[in-house]
């Protein structure tokens, strides 16, 4: 039998993100508290941002403001925020800290041990850990704290190691095959405003440099004039991402800012698209496979791990003539038929799983 705490209730957990804005981590973090884990209370700790302004920039948070905290992180090194997070901790009775990232490790691992409570810590990305900058100071946070160390794929697991000199044990992510599910794609278009006909390649990021979006349109130049892209998120390079897109292939590119409603946008598509330059392991291709829409994806980070083989294509990262050619062959039919993305989300990147996985580890961390 899984240890349960003394009074016979399951663990109170609280999440430690460095902000509550849309994002993979952030949504993981939701997910997991929306699903539940067997009797697992779970509450968010955002060390940044005020609770008004995150729940009118993400109406996701709303229903679940009640376990939300928002720490207003001043700028700068913030040693108070460590007593601050001690006593929320204590108020709440939380029993497990999780920790996503150095920033929250630094401030939730200590706040942790100042609670008694239990420490866990999930590296999502090893990217950030080739500097070695970077790796030190994370190395340095482990080896003083000692969380329970879990990695989101095989290969952050393999370059935590390689980095820091330390195991990690790898629970995968994974998204909500009930909400991420397939639907009519008609409607979703509909929702959208996108347009009824012709091929639809969706992608959905942040536009920032790293999510590599100027090499999408690149590649979307090279394809025929009919197959159109929408892009979902918002970010800093918008103005840039536009100006480059009314260039290379106007009228075929629509930005569509935050999209509240993600589904939608997976069951529009003909197929989804992730060029990103580093990535850990993306929840947005595990949600738009789960949604039955095939992908094509820069091999880079856990992407492989993430993406169904019979379906979907890799191609090298900063080639857009590669990742035009993969989007053609995917539209064209030719990825093949054996097998569905969504089966594959389903058998590898299982929700329950995870949240097994994670309950687990959560009641036997010393």
């Amino acid at each position: 039998m899984p240890r349960r705490d003394a009074d016979g209730r399951g663990p109170v957990v609280a999440h430690v993100v460095q902000h509550l804005r849309p994002g993979g981590i952030e949504s993981l973090v939701l997910g997991m508290i929306e699903a539940g884990a067997a009797g697992a209370r779970q509450i968010a700790v955002s060390l940044d941002g005020e609770a008004g302004q995150a729940q009118a920039h993400w109406p996701r948070l709303g229903p679940l403001a009640d376990r939300l905290h928002f720490m207003a992180r001043p700028a700068g090194l913030a040693p108070g925020l460590v007593p601050r997070l001690a006593r929320l901790f204590r108020a709440e009775g939380v029993d497990v800290v999780q920790t996503h990232h150095e920033g929250p490790l630094l401030y939730g691992g200590l706040a942790a041990r100042l609670a008694v409570a239990r420490l866990v810590h999930v590296e999502h990305d090893a990217w950030q850990l080739a500097d070695p900058r970077a790796a030190r100071l994370t190395g340095a946070l482990i080896r003083l704290l000692r969380p329970a160390r879990v990695a989101v794929s095989g290969a952050v697991a393999a370059a935590g190691e390689a980095a820091l000199g330390l195991p990690f044990r790898v629970i995968g992510n994974a998204v909500d095959d009930a909400r991420f599910a397939p639907g009519d794609r008609a409607a979703a278009r509909r929702a959208l405003g996108l347009p009824p006909g012709g091929p639809l390649v969706v992608t959905a990021a942040r536009l920032e440099p790293v999510k590599g979006i100027d090499l999408l349109i690149a590649a979307l130049a090279d394809l025929p004039g009919d197959i159109r892209l929408a892009i979902a998120g918002e970010g800093d390079q918008h103005a840039a991402l536009a100006a480059q897109a009314a260039a290379l292939a106007p009228g075929r590119v629509f930005f569509l800012g935050r999209c509240d409603d993600m589904p939608a946008l997976y069951r529009a598509a003909d197929v989804f698209a992730l060029p990103s330059r580093h990535e850990g392991l993306p929840l947005a291709l595990l949600e738009a496979q789960s949604c039955g829409c095939p992908a094509v994806a820069a091999d880079v980070g856990a992407v492989a791990e993430a993406l169904d083989p019979a379906t979907g294509r890799l191609v090298p990262p900063e080639a857009p003539e590669a990742l035009a050619a993969a989007l053609a062959e995917v539209l064209s039919g030719g990825a093949g038929s054996a097998g569905t993305p969504r089966a594959f989300v389903r058998a590898r990147h299982s929700h329950a799983g995870m949240l097994s996985a994670y309950r687990d580890l959560w009641e036997r961390t010393a």
